[in-house]
């Protein structure tokens, strides 16, 4: 991988800046991990819109990069080297070993490639790992995405659970002798129901309620009928006529008394 220095990234920032581009320091450092000229500058036609800028930008950022490589193998020429002692016995490893370099190799073999994150949708172009821009995290969302799923499996069984105990209570109730009622019908049946299962028991014993009594539900009231002239409608009980009577009398006697209050 290219080692770019301080100096070189803050350059490529002053030249990105001139050309109208603001806090460009995470896509500098996106930039800077590319090696391939080319690749580099199809991104740079991109941002600036010009092929002969870009092209120069490039070929002056790598002159700058070989330039202080170079000065980098000179000083490292000129720097003396001393003899070192030869010890016998087997020599100690302090770098990663083999083993553990394959290992390594198989583990991102075998972890999916990434384009971009999948929260932000900031382009990554590397291994899974934890988003820089939003901070998400592929196992982290995996680790939630299953205990939400382990979670909805366990209420889905612990209702199913709930309803065929009920059930096993209602036929065993309904078959068994009268003195096990009240066994079975404890007050923990109705904690252990759900608002779904209530609501769906009270639209049924509205629906029934209804299907009893379909003249209930049918009956059209005429107020000038039902309500004030009593001779007209004989359904009504006494006690309902005596009340309606009354009620009769008492807007009677305030119209009266308006009348006169006018007088």
């Amino acid at each position: 991988m290219t080692n770019w220095t301080t100096q070189q990234r803050e350059w490529l920032i002053k030249q990105l800046a001139k050309y109208g581009l603001e806090q460009v320091d995470e896509l500098v450092d996106y930039l800077l991990q590319c090696e391939d000229k080319v690749i580099l500058k199809e991104y740079l036609v991109g941002l600036l819109g010009n092929d002969e800028e870009a092209e120069a930008l490039v070929q002056e950022l790598f002159a700058k990069q070989e330039a202080t490589n170079e000065q980098t193998d000179g000083k490292g020429k000129d720097t003396p080297r001393y003899n070192k002692k030869v010890h016998k016995g087997r020599k100690k490893s302090y770098g990663p070993s083999k083993d553990s370099s394959s290992t390594e190799k198989d583990n991102k073999a075998s972890t999916p490639f990434m384009r971009n994150c999948l929260c932000c949708g900031k382009v990554i172009m590397e291994y899974i790992s934890r988003c820089s821009f939003c901070g998400w995290s592929p196992e982290e969302d995996a680790e939630k995405y299953g205990k939400a799923l382990w979670e909805e499996t366990f209420r889905e069984a612990t209702l199913s659970n709930s309803r065929s105990k009920r059930n096993r209570r209602k036929v065993a109730s309904n078959n068994g002798p009268p003195q096990q009622d009240e066994y079975w019908n404890d007050s923990s049946d109705s904690e252990e129901m759900d608002e779904i299962d209530y609501e769906i028991l009270s639209t049924k014993e509205r629906l029934l309620e209804l299907e009893r009594n379909p003249i209930e539900r049918l009956r059209v009231l005429d107020e000038n009928t039902d309500y004030f002239d009593l001779s007209v409608y004989n359904q009504l009980r006494e006690e309902e006529k005596n009340k309606l009577q009354m009620e009769q009398q008492v807007k009677l006697f305030i119209q009266v008394a308006q009348i006169r209050d006018r007088v």
